[in-house]
């Protein structure tokens, strides 16, 4: 089963932020949520605005491993506020688009400000990634930005396999433990930290690359393309810890920073790595 999303603290908060129409918020998670891919991982000051537009170079990346052509049909899995459909609705045409979530309410969101393109279909469905609502063979290309972590990788996988057509493919990013960190920290989950699940709620990041390769074997999809890009998303934390100033919960607060701060230290220290992957159906 996919966590519930009202059970994930990280979207609760923005709603209600989004909600206030609190500016800021809008500027930098109005549209995705999800790590920023900068450029220049050593600038400094990260306002709201230089955020969401990392963030959309963070999705523009991932759909360039993709290799999406005019005329697919197109999965996002756990498409959140849209972002991930709204970029490809400008960028390609004669192109179907499902945006799949299991939370109505962001859904409602993303429906609220995406305009289908002309000649592009737009829809978004309430689903369970584990439980995917398509005929067998039924999808060219799926995507999961940033979200896997949720779920039960080895249903989603399977399901995913079901419903591509022949050729088609997955990309997804996600957290990968390191091989050599795994074998030191066997048993150990950094998503388990209390800390982690009150602010980003029940993740899974113990899984490396190897293992990926196992479950995509088991599943008839092969893993063709992966990019480590951690260092383009190391100002990510330095924005999420300055969003954290003002909150009137100082607990809550205490352990976003505590969360992230983890998180950040993981990935410098090259315990983590923020992977892009692409499978692709044998």
């Amino acid at each position: 089963m996919t966590q519930p999303t009202s059970s994930v603290p990280y979207f609760a908060r923005l709603m209600r932020q989004l909600a206030k129409d609190d500016a800021q918020i809008k500027a930098a998670f109005g549209k995705h949520v999800h790590w920023g891919y900068f450029e220049d991982p050593a600038q400094g000051h990260v306002s709201a605005s230089d955020y969401g537009h990392a963030a959309e170079a963070m999705c523009l990346k991932l759909l360039d491993l993709a290799e999406i052509t005019n005329g697919q049909r197109i999965l996002d899995v756990g498409c959140g506020f849209g972002g991930t459909i709204s970029c490809l609705n400008r960028h390609y045409s004669q192109v179907e688009l499902i945006g799949l979530n299991i939370n109505s309410q962001q859904l409602r969101h993303a429906a609220a400000w995406i305009e289908p393109s002309p000649n592009n279909l737009v829809h978004f469905i309430a689903a369970d990634a584990a439980e995917l609502p398509f005929a067998d063979s039924s999808i060219d290309l799926a995507l999961c930005v940033e979200s896997v972590f949720h779920f039960d990788r080895a249903l989603f996988f399977a399901e995913v396999s079901r419903v591509l057509r022949k050729g088609g493919s997955l990309t997804l990013s996600d957290f990968l433990l390191n091989q050599r960190a795994a074998n030191f920290m066997e048993g150990i989950n950094l998503g388990e930290d209390e800390a982690v699940r009150s602010a980003y709620g029940s993740i899974d990041i113990s899984w490396t690359l190897d293992r990926y390769k196992e479950l995509a074997a088991s599943c008839d999809l092969s893993l063709t393309h992966t990019e480590d890009i951690s260092p383009n998303t190391l100002p990510t934390y330095t924005f999420l810890d300055q969003c954290v100033e003002g909150w009137e919960d100082e607990t809550e607060a205490a352990l976003f920073k505590r969360a992230t701060n983890l998180l950040e230290k993981a990935t410098r220290r090259g315990f983590i790595g923020y992977q892009l992957m692409r499978f692709e159906l044998k």
